[in-house]
């Protein structure tokens, strides 16, 4: 069975690298973005490299979760895409997916470029191999998040609550 590669966007623009020489069609399947403009800037990214490299490439996009839901059966009948990306990768599948041995090491793509990014990042992309028995890199960064926990004055008052009956610190928030 062949490795696939969860990448994103930021590997897209190195895909060069990243394909074995070999590599004629590309098939991804992708996550579309919130708005039609992410959407489009990948499909651009991807244009940019057919022209580069004369090579097509086959890109699908799905809901977040339909991307995953459509990835693990191909994993198991050993036709993944050659890319994909999802938001749940990286937690509920890469760890696992590169122990299995399922995965591309993508070193290559990020050796690189490790000095721009921030250690803590890069700790979070090296996974045990159970195979070879060593850690690697088996994922690129592509955006960093921080949740954000909102509340809405309007229904704080329905509820029948100021302002300043919410707690400033994390656990009496929570139980609040």
């Amino acid at each position: 069975m062949r490795a696939f590669r969860t990448l994103v966007l930021a590997a897209a623009v190195s895909l060069p690298m990243a394909l074995p020489a070999s590599a004629q069609d590309l098939v991804i399947w992708w996550t579309k973005g919130v708005t039609q403009a992410e959407d489009d800037a990948f499909k651009a990214v991807v244009a940019a490299w057919e022209k580069q490299t004369g090579k097509k490439v086959d890109v699908s996009f799905y809901a977040s979760g339909d991307t995953e839901a459509k990835t693990i059966p191909a994993l198991k009948a050993g036709l993944p895409p050659d890319l994909t990306y999802d938001f749940s990768y990286d937690l509920a599948y890469t760890p696992t997916w590169a122990y299995d041995d399922l995965m591309a090491d993508v070193s290559d793509v990020i050796e690189p470029i490790k000095g721009q990014i921030q250690s803590g990042v890069l700790d979070s992309l090296q996974f045990l191999n159970g195979k070879t028995g060593k850690k690697s890199y088996y994922a690129m960064p592509f955006f960093q998040m921080s949740p954000h926990v909102h509340y809405w004055k309007d229904l704080l008052e329905q509820a029948g609550f100021k302002e300043s009956d919410v707690p400033n610190s994390w656990e009496p928030f929570f139980d609040f």
